[in-house]
C-alpha cells in the first residue's frame, strides 16, 4: 500500500509539471502510452549502449552530473558490480536496471547531435 501511495503522488507531480520528461524502455510500448493517457510526458529512450555510457561519463569527468549517494541505494550497489563481457566488448545484461535507467535519460537528454547543432544547452543534472 505504501508503494501505491507513492506511486501515485509521483504521477501527481509528473502530471503538474508537464514539462518533466519521463525516458521509456521502447521495448514496452503499453507502457509509454498509459503514461501518455495519463498526461504525462513520455518519451521513448534513445538506448544505445556504448555512446550512452560515453555520454554518462562525459558529464561526470566535466562535473556535470551528480549522484546524491543517501538518495540512491541500488545505483552503489549497481555501480560496483557493472562488468563487461570481454568477448563482445558490451556490458553483461545483469544488475543494471538503474544504470540502464540513467544511461536512458542523460544520453536521450543530451545527445551529442544536439550539442552540434546548436539544440538544448548542456546543464548540471542531478539524479
Amino acid at each position: 500500500m505504501k508503494r501505491l501511495t507513492i506511486g501515485l503522488m509521483w504521477l501527481s507531480a509528473l502530471r503538474a509539471d508537464s514539462r518533466i520528461n519521463f525516458f521509456c524502455d521502447s521495448a514496452r510500448p503499453e507502457h509509454v502510452k498509459r503514461l501518455r493517457r495519463e498526461h504525462i510526458r513520455a518519451i521513448n529512450a534513445d538506448k544505445a549502449v556504448i555512446a550512452g555510457i560515453e555520454e554518462v561519463v562525459r558529464l561526470f569527468k566535466r562535473k556535470k552530473l551528480f549522484v546524491v549517494k543517501d538518495r540512491v541505494q541500488h545505483f552503489k550497489k549497481e555501480i560496483y558490480i557493472y562488468v563487461w563481457n570481454e568477448t563482445t566488448g558490451e556490458p553483461v545484461k545483469l544488475w543494471d536496471d538503474v544504470l540502464d535507467v540513467l544511461r536512458y535519460a542523460i544520453y536521450t537528454n543530451n545527445r551529442p547531435e544536439r550539442r552540434r547543432t546548436g539544440g538544448r544547452k548542456e546543464r548540471e543534472s542531478v539524479y
